[in-house]
């Protein structure tokens, strides 16, 4: 029975934050901008959009964009820029499954969004940083940044990320056997989605 509500759940969670993932923005838009804009400080913002955009459909240009995103951002010393430009690029490294870098610019990344009191920002990086100690099977440090974007997507009342990380510590709890607690929080992670569907 606990394995059956298990998979429901996951199943569930699976099924709406792939339909929620769903870009809202157009890339052929966003190149448009960025040919018109003549600010970097612009450039990178749209940069780093192109990145996050083209992540799934365009591994390499997702790469390639946030490789400029992140040129432009230490030619100018823009903090929000660099901290953006890692953490598409871990992004990329984790999907690719090189955990190594992907972890390496993801804790540059978390010292920067640190340094610029970005929390929304911080709050990202802490559950891309959950995933990958996750996928190492480091579940301590896993769960200790889990919670604290858990904390931060809270008090954003970011809904959607809010569920994806209960997701996620319901995970490690999994992997660790200790299901009551991994009950806990895939019941949590669905319960926040179903608020946010009605």
């Amino acid at each position: 029975m606990q394995r059956f509500i298990f998979l429901y759940i996951t199943f569930a969670f699976l099924i709406l934050s792939n339909f929620c993932n769903a870009k809202n923005y157009n890339p052929d838009s966003l190149l448009y901008v960025l040919h018109t804009v003549k600010q970097p400080s612009e450039q990178i913002i749209i940069l780093n959009m192109l990145a996050n955009a083209q992540l799934k459909s365009d591994p390499l240009l997702a790469y390639n964009y946030a490789e400029q995103a992140l040129f432009l951002s230490e030619s100018i010393n823009n903090i929000s820029g660099k901290a953006n430009s890692k953490l598409n690029l871990a992004l990329f490294y984790n999907e690719n499954n090189e955990s190594q870098k992907a972890l390496n610019l993801l804790l540059e990344a978390r010292g920067e969004f640190l340094k610029i009191s970005d929390d929304l920002g911080l709050a990202k990086t802490d559950l891309e940083l959950g995933k990958v100690y996750q996928g190492k099977f480091e579940y301590e440090k896993a769960l200790d940044v889990l919670y604290q974007a858990k904390d931060l997507f809270k008090e954003l009342k970011k809904d959607k990320e809010l569920a994806e990380t209960n997701n996620f510590i319901g995970g490690s709890y999994y992997d660790q056997e200790n299901y009551d607690k991994a009950f806990e929080y895939f019941q949590n992670s669905l319960v926040i989605w179903e608020k946010t569907w009605q």
